[in-house]
């Protein structure tokens, strides 16, 4: 199998498609699980069972398509849409009220990054408490690495949205989490 970790994904996809063979797909899943995976645990706000959930819904979803995909994007790209349209299944199916991108007008108009040490776990929480829509956008592109023309085209917005949203969601970060170091020094007083 070492002989084929060199394939592009669009060879082992065309593999795969001839001849169904195992070793293409298990390429292609070691690959790209991993990025799903964290993905996934994220959007389901660090919920590892609903993120096992989602993810093997994508890849069923992801084999059963893989004829269709056009390869206007690239795979890792198009397997996150089926992530990102599972998680809003999982917010409909639990009753959950779909979440929209924050207007303009619930944006701060002034954020300031706090002086004090920042801890991973402050600034996870403050990512899980910000807006749907921020927190997809931030994710996707500052944790993810994707481009603003792909989270356009993953959540079916503008790239100016896009833009937008991840400016204000930083912002919003920034807000939150000096109002928590905010707290925390009165209490220290």
């Amino acid at each position: 199998m070492s002989l084929f970790t060199n394939l592009t994904d669009h060879a082992l996809v065309e593999a795969f498609l001839l001849t169904r063979e195992e070793w293409a797909f298990r390429l292609l899943y070691q690959r790209h699980n991993n990025a799903l995976w964290r993905l996934a645990l994220r959007m389901c706000q660090n919920n590892g069972e609903q993120a096992e959930d989602v993810l093997q819904d994508v890849w069923l979803r992801g084999i059963e398509k893989l004829p269709q995909f056009r390869w206007d994007s690239s795979l890792r790209t198009w397997l996150s849409g089926f992530v990102l349209m599972r998680v809003r299944e999982q917010w409909r199916t639990q009753g959950q009220q779909q979440k929209r991108l924050v207007s303009l007008e619930e944006a701060p108009e002034q954020a300031i990054w706090p002086d004090q040490q920042l801890g991973k776990a402050d600034l996870l929480a403050a990512i899980e408490r910000l807006p749907t829509g921020y927190k997809m956008v931030l994710s996707l592109y500052d944790l993810e690495g994707f481009k603003h023309e792909e989270i356009a085209s993953l959540l079916n917005i503008s790239v100016g949205t896009s833009k937008s949203q991840l400016s204000r969601a930083r912002n919003l970060l920034r807000v939150q989490l000096e109002e928590k170091f905010d707290q925390e020094k009165k209490i220290d007083q």
